[in-house]
Parts: structure tokens; C-alpha cells; sequence
């Protein structure tokens, strides 16, 4: 994903991030080995049913998209994304004209579940580089090695009584969810963990 001018996102995709805007901090050597990209989401579903009511969530979904089976699990559908968050709930990341997320939206009757949109309540930090796990570490209380966490998995997580969802995508590349309101501290945590390594944050559009 390229990256824009701050003159090119509009006032709601840079506020969430305050004011550490488009920094770049190289370390003692002079190297940037954790990259920091900050976004809002398009659209971000959860979709959730009550305790006892997963069966039924799943065969009422499972026809319009794959359903991950365990809690920390993911998986594609097109340009959408699926994460099993929790044992009862579901996220769907989508674009914003996603016929899928309408179409979910739409299958879950009161019966079965619910769906609630969360685009506007969560932010994503897509954090990478040589740097990032040991910068991770000082934050999140996880195992980070790949056969406790591996690449295409969720973790249900948080730093300083911040709660956040940590998508590992690949080896040394995460996406962190973030609530909107606390957006501006989470990314500070994370940018000044990363200075040891140097870092480099960038606001994308959504």
C-alpha cells in the first residue's frame, strides 16, 4: 500500500493518531528496522451471538464465507478479511462497499446472533521490520515464537490496560487493532518501544 500526503487524508483518518505524525527516528547506527503504518479501517463487523449459540452462527454464515473454527484463527475471502476473535464472536474487515458484510449483516437474524460496526471504534497499526518482535515484547505479554504464534493468527492482548487485537501476518509483520479513543497512545507506546531499533511511522489512508 503506498503511502499519501497528509494533505490527501481527510480529518477523521488523521486525527485518531494526534501528533506523532510522519516520523522517522533512525537508531545509534543510523538504521530503521521497525516500520509503523497507521490507518482507519473502511469497515470493521463484528459479528457475535451469546454463549451456546456458536453452531448456529457458524452454519448461518459458513455458506457466504469460510469460518475460522477456533478462537486466534483467520482466514480470505477476496479482499476480505476473518478473524475468529473470541469464542463467540467474529471480526470482518472489509472494504466499504463490501457485498459480504452487507450479506452477513443481513443473515443474522435475532435468533441466531447480531452484527455491530465497529468502523468507526478501531483503528489498525501495521508494524514490520527486523526490529519489531523484540519491540512487541516489551509491550505484549505473549509467546512470540511462531510455533506458540504463528503467521495468519489473532491474539486477544493489551499494553497498559489497553486492550488491542494482534494479527500476526507474517514472520516479523503484525497488524494492531486499536480502539480509536486511545489510537494516539497505543501508537506512542509502540513508536517509542521501537526507537532501540529505530522506527519510522506513516499515516495511510483507509
Amino acid at each position: 500500500m503506498s503511502t499519501a500526503p497528509l494533505s490527501l487524508l481527510s480529518p477523521a483518518q488523521v486525527a485518531p493518531w494526534g501528533a506523532k505524525l510522519a516520523q522517522r527516528r533512525p537508531n545509534r547506527e543510523g538504521l530503521v528496522q521497525v516500520q509503523l503504518r497507521a490507518s482507519t479501517l473502511p469497515r470493521l463487523t463484528q459479528l457475535s451471538t451469546w454463549i451456546g449459540g456458536w453452531p448456529a452462527l457458524a452454519a448461518r454464515l459458513s455458506p457466504l464465507m469460510p469460518v475460522p473454527a477456533l478462537t486466534g484463527q483467520t482466514a480470505r475471502h477476496g479482499e476480505n478479511w476473518i478473524a475468529r476473535t473470541g469464542p463467540e464472536e467474529l471480526w470482518l474487515v472489509s472494504p466499504g462497499n463490501s457485498a459480504l458484510c452487507s450479506q452477513a449483516t443481513s443473515a443474522l437474524t435475532p435468533d441466531i446472533g447480531h452484527a455491530l460496526d465497529l468502523s468507526h471504534a478501531r483503528c489498525r497499526l501495521s508494524v514490520q521490520g527486523a526490529g519489531t518482535v523484540p519491540a512487541l515484547q516489551k509491550l505484549f505479554a505473549l509467546d512470540f515464537r511462531e510455533a506458540a504464534f504463528g503467521v495468519n493468527e489473532v491474539r486477544l492482548t493489551g499494553a497498559h490496560h489497553l486492550p488491542a487485537v494482534l494479527h500476526r501476518t507474517a514472520s516479523d509483520a503484525f497488524d494492531l487493532y486499536v480502539h480509536t479513543t486511545y489510537a494516539h497512545d497505543q501508537v506512542e507506546s509502540v513508536f517509542d518501544a521501537a526507537l532501540e531499533w529505530g522506527a519510522e511511522l506513516i499515516i495511510l489512508p483507509a
